[in-house]
């Protein structure tokens, strides 16, 4: 049957997918991922979450390709097997997805927190820059020697303008957009994936059930050997 070279497919990719994720938080758990702010690092609870995670997509990406397989050697357990699995990756949808994007909500806030720290950091260090400057430019003036009367006669005749002050230089951290508006970014950004990625896993197990709902598909499937 074509169903079953479908499971086989997507099974053979599910277990791919879920062998990369066991060996990205085995390896990389310890490491800040690019882009990150110094400091911010993978939750524990997310790496734990991962690992559990792909545990299970390889245990149901099993399930898949034994079904598939048994499906197309048109045998009614495999039928049977691609049913179970479509049944509990449907029940396990939404509890996976609601725990991971309350773990990326917790990275989020993390990285938010370093940024508004990094921000804060770059405004007091341009602050005390501006402050050893202004000291600097008063203790130039005040140890100038005065001048003299032909001097200041000089001075007076010539009527030059005394030179304009320099600015005092900006803080770094308000050239980028503010700290809440990159959080509220990261918080939809992560909460809006989480969410597209739990609606596509219970696509495939759904199309799945319907088609094996099918009332000519089923009494074609009851007289097949039992069995795998």
């Amino acid at each position: 049957m074509v169903i079953g070279s479908i499971a086989i497919a997507f099974g053979a990719i599910g277990a791919m997918l879920s062998l990369w994720g066991l060996a990205s938080s085995t390896f990389l758990s310890s490491l800040s991922s690019p882009g990150m702010p110094p400091g911010v690092t993978m939750p524990p609870e997310l790496t734990t979450f991962t690992v559990v995670d792909s545990l299970l997509g390889l245990a149901l990406a099993a399930m898949l390709v034994t079904g598939g397989i048994a499906t197309v050697r048109r045998r009614a357990g495999g039928v049977k097997l691609l049913r179970s699995y479509a049944i509990i990756r449907l029940v396990l949808v939404i509890p996976l997805t609601v725990t991971q994007g309350l773990l990326t909500a917790r990275m989020m806030d993390q990285m938010a927190a370093a940024l508004e720290k990094a921000e804060a950091d770059a405004d007091a260090e341009a602050d005390t820059g501006a402050a050893q400057a202004g000291d600097a430019a008063a203790t130039a003036d005040a140890g100038t020697a005065p001048a003299t009367a032909t001097d200041a006669s000089a001075t007076d005749a010539t009527d030059t303008p005394a030179p304009a002050p320099a600015p005092k230089p900006a803080a770094s951290g308000n050239a980028g957009p503010p700290v809440a508006a990159v959080k509220q970014v990261m918080m939809a950004t992560a909460v809006g994936g989480t969410a597209c990625a739990g609606l596509l896993a219970a696509v495939w197990p759904t199309v799945l059930l319907v088609l094996l709902a099918n009332g000519r598909r089923k009494d074609e499937v009851s007289s097949w050997p039992r069995g795998l």
